[in-house]
This record gives C-alpha cells, sequence and structure tokens, in this order.
C-alpha cells in the first residue's frame, strides 16, 4: 500500500510540475487507478488519512513512537516489544486524560450556565 502511495504522490508532483498535461496520462505512467489520483489531486485523502479518527494512534502520534524508537536505537538500547507497550500505553493514556478532562470542562461550563 506504501508503494502505491508513494507512486500516487509521485504523479500528483509530476502533474504539478508539469510532466503531464492530464491524470490520465500521469496515471497510466505511474500504474496508479485515475480515480484515484484524480480524487487527490481535488484535494481527498488517502483512505488511511480518512480513517485516521478511527485508529488508536493518529499518523502524527505513530510519527513519535517511530521518533522514539529510532532514537532509542541510535543510542544503543534497542526497544523492546514489551518497551514498544508501554510507550503505546502512554500515549493512549494521555489521550484519554486529555478527552476526560475536555469533557468535565465541557460538563463545568454547562452546569453553570444552568445555574444563571
Amino acid at each position: 500500500m506504501a508503494g502505491t502511495n508513494a507512486r500516487i504522490n509521485e504523479a500528483i508532483n509530476a502533474i504539478q510540475h508539469g510532466k503531464f498535461k492530464t491524470a490520465y496520462a500521469a496515471a497510466k505512467f505511474f500504474k496508479v487507478n485515475r480515480e484515484t489520483l484524480t480524487c487527490r489531486l481535488d484535494g481527498r485523502g488517502s483512505h488511511a488519512e480518512g480513517h485516521e479518527q478511527a485508529q488508536l494512534l493518529s499518523t502524527a502520534k505513530k510519527d513519535t513512537l517511530k521518533l522514539w524508537i529510532r532514537r532509542l536505537t541510535i543510542g544503543a538500547y534497542p526497544a523492546s516489544h514489551q518497551l514498544i507497550k508501554e510507550m503505546v500505553s502512554e500515549i493512549l493514556t494521555r489521550r484519554i486524560a486529555k478527552i476526560n478532562n475536555d469533557g468535565m470542562e465541557r460538563q463545568a461550563t454547562t452546569s453553570e450556565d444552568e445555574v444563571e
């Protein structure tokens, strides 16, 4: 899938730099679906981007996790499966705490409005 997204991005770049006049020509050259390429040119995101809200970790959080793992590995401390699970758990705990805190603030504001 990553290969397909990379080819679609290359096709978009080629069209934007004038190497191809039509999405059809670029899609044929890069061997990608023309409809998908046209949708991406119109500003729609990829399937994964469209379903990011349903995923436990957003793309940004996944990138952060990758960066942490890379830094550990560079520092001669390879990340074990258990350590990665703990990192993900910490990210999710912070996310849930933020959601819970936001909900409490909303409830407090609503209660204050009702009192007045």
